[in-house]
């Protein structure tokens, strides 16, 4: 497989988990544990990844006293603050757009030249519920946060990532784990 110029981390995290799992295989396992029934040890591995080096600013961090209890609920003031401000990097590095209610819930997004105030107000429901001041202060604040431009450079990393695992399909790699933070299920 062909590496990066440079160090990406997501490229790095999938070493570790390769080598992670080739040690299970050097231990004598015949099979991976994680097919059809999940393997602890691997779920455990992702997420020490995930948070420790992906998204180390992650507000689901070890450190959040109340994880246990929202992270099936996902209802944290912080947590949506993160998704959203991946997704505002994101469409930073797509060229895209996304709008946001007053209660800053996204309404609509996609390419910058499609979708524009004029389509919004053509459409009666979208006129209604998109709030332009608030999707515009929201998303100041989120370029504002501390750690907005580490964001943004993992996003492109992570792009950089699913770039090279469509330059090779027969290969496994990591994307939906290292969007989610949680094992695929097969």
């Amino acid at each position: 497989m062909k590496k990066m110029n440079y160090n990406n981390k997501f490229m790095t995290a999938h070493d570790e988990l390769v080598n992670f799992c080739r040690k299970c295989e050097k231990d004598g396992k015949k099979t991976c544990e994680w097919i059809g029934v999940g393997c602890k040890k691997f779920k455990g591995e992702l997420e020490r990844l995930y948070y420790e080096k992906l998204y180390p600013f992650h507000p689901c961090t070890e450190e959040c006293l109340p994880l246990p209890a929202c992270q099936r609920k996902r209802h944290c003031d912080e947590y949506w603050f993160f998704i959203h401000s991946r997704c505002t990097a994101e469409n930073e590095l797509k060229d895209l757009v996304s709008f946001y209610a007053s209660d800053k819930s996204p309404l609509i997004g996609g390419p910058r030249l499609v979708i524009t105030k004029e389509y919004i107000n053509s459409d009666p429901r979208l006129k209604k519920e998109v709030d332009f001041d608030v999707t515009e202060k929201y998303i100041t604040e989120m370029k504002s946060s501390a750690y907005y431009t580490e964001l943004l450079d993992t996003v492109r990393q992570y792009q950089e990532y699913c770039d090279l695992a469509d330059q090779f399909p027969d290969e496994s790699f990591f994307n939906h784990e290292f969007y989610t933070g949680e094992p695929a299920s097969y």
